[in-house]
This record gives structure tokens, C-alpha cells and sequence, in this order.
């Protein structure tokens, strides 16, 4: 005869299951480039050893997001009318009032050096 549906005792080679304590994740290497110290995460998860690697590891990820958006079509379009927008308003620029090179220059009197 089988093992019944739900068995109340243990089976007689496995004792209970406690919890133990919770085991940390092994050692790992740190995927930023230039970077990839070997480091113990905190959680299971983590990829960076450190908040530097982190914030280093965002930038990059929002550049390559940035080159790939301005590579497609409507990310050129968008490129070049700020560029065109740009170029408009240093044309419009009002010239300053007046420069100091217009300005006549400045004289030192012969009796300054007594």
C-alpha cells in the first residue's frame, strides 16, 4: 500500500524542516566595466558593488537609451529642429550695447608714478 494523500508523519530518512538561517549570496563580480570588483551582494539581485558603480551604471544606460532613440527616424527629425531652433535665436541675438574694445583707452597720467 502507498503513501496516503496527506501523510502526518515524516518519511523515516527525513527529519522536520526547520528554517535555518538565511543564507547570504555567494561573492560575485561587479558588471560595471572598468569596475568588476569582486564583491558580497546584500541581496540576491545586485550587480553593482557600490553606489558609485550604480549611479555610473544609470548614465551609461540613459546615454545608450539617448543614441539609440536619436539613431531612428523621428529622434533625427527631432535633432535637427532643435538644432535649426538653436541657430535661429544666436542669429537674433542683440548685439551688446557696448564693447569694451570701441571704448578709447585708458591713459596713465606721467605724474601717476611718483
Amino acid at each position: 500500500m502507498g503513501l496516503s494523500e496527506r501523510p502526518t508523519n515524516h518519511p523515516k530518512n527525513q527529519g522536520p524542516t526547520r528554517p535555518g538561517p538565511a543564507r547570504r549570496p555567494r561573492s560575485r563580480r561587479c558588471l560595471l566595466k572598468g569596475c568588476e570588483k569582486n564583491f558580497h551582494p546584500q541581496q540576491a539581485a545586485e550587480r553593482y558593488c557600490s553606489e558609485e558603480c550604480r549611479k555610473q551604471a544609470r548614465q551609461w544606460c540613459e546615454w545608450k537609451a539617448q543614441q539609440r532613440y536619436r539613431a531612428t527616424q523621428k529622434g533625427t527629425e527631432k535633432r535637427k529642429a532643435q538644432c535649426r531652433r538653436y541657430r535661429e535665436r544666436i542669429r537674433n541675438r542683440k548685439e551688446p550695447a557696448g564693447s569694451a574694445a570701441d571704448e578709447a583707452a585708458r591713459v596713465i597720467s606721467p605724474n601717476f608714478f611718483r
